[in-house]
């Protein structure tokens, strides 16, 4: 089986355009999305190898916003599709250290020579963005949670984590300074987490008691952030706190 590739382009034609060429080539195309919503839930379903992206996908959020985004949740790399080469968008666009860009209209060959590339940087560990191995000793093991992201598995510090939100498909892992995605179940979480400040106060939420900054009747907040109480849960929360 080839390598998977996503493509994330809001023109139907011109999305199919570059699906077939794919499959031509002898890649798997895993999707074809016009949406961070698609794309997130392509990544999780599908985890492909490198997504091909169109800057201008006639939304609010366009495709510049996407790969922040692949990068910093997923670190799956990324290759920019644009109608535009003014210096503008070319600097946006090498900003993101892409594996490559393409300018519409594009001839099918160059397609593939940019892809061919991006996938050996891939392979042999030269893209500038490629996360490094993690080294952990043993004794702090149990101080991180290791999480599937994509094709990568993040380690977590338990400490940093406030609080985690599930809806149903996709389980958000928020911390100080960033959020992880994930489809690793809530019930699952609440269980390695059993043994930490953690305590379940909603049907869809777990939260870090030691970020906890003001509780009412029927909401937390940590930050600014406020998180619903669930009456079949207040009991564990008022239970789990050493109140004077």
């Amino acid at each position: 089986m080839g390598n998977k590739i996503l493509v994330v382009e809001d023109n139907i034609i011109t999305a199919k355009h570059i699906s077939n060429s794919l499959i031509n080539f002898g890649y798997v195309v895993t999707g074809q999305v016009n949406s961070i919503e698609g794309v997130k839930k392509n990544i999780i379903n599908s985890t492909p190898d490198l997504v091909i992206l169109d800057i201008n996908l006639g939304r609010e959020i366009d495709g510049i916003q996407i790969a922040e985004m692949l990068e910093k949740e997923f670190g799956i790399a990324f290759i920019f599709l644009t109608s535009y080469n003014d210096e503008k968008t070319i600097n946006r666009i090498l900003k993101l250290r892409p594996l490559g860009y393409i300018i519409k209209p594009f001839n099918p060959k160059d397609l593939k020579y940019v892809i061919e590339i991006a996938l050996f940087k891939i392979n042999s560990n030269l893209a500038n963005h490629t996360k490094k191995p993690i080294e952990i000793g043993a004794s702090n093991l149990d101080e991180f949670l290791f999480v599937k992201n994509g094709k990568n598995i993040d380690r977590i510090p338990i400490c940093n984590i406030e609080f985690i939100h599930a809806d149903g498909r996709y389980t958000y892992i928020h911390c100080e300074k960033e959020k992880k995605i994930s489809n690793t179940p809530l019930k699952l979480l609440r269980e390695k987490l059993s043994k930490s400040h953690f305590v379940q106060i909603h049907k869809s939420y777990i939260v870090n008691l030691t970020k906890v900054d003001t509780i009412t009747y029927s909401y937390l907040l940590i930050r600014d952030i406020e998180i619903p109480i669930s009456k079949n849960f207040k009991g564990d929360l008022i239970g789990g706190l050493d109140i004077v």
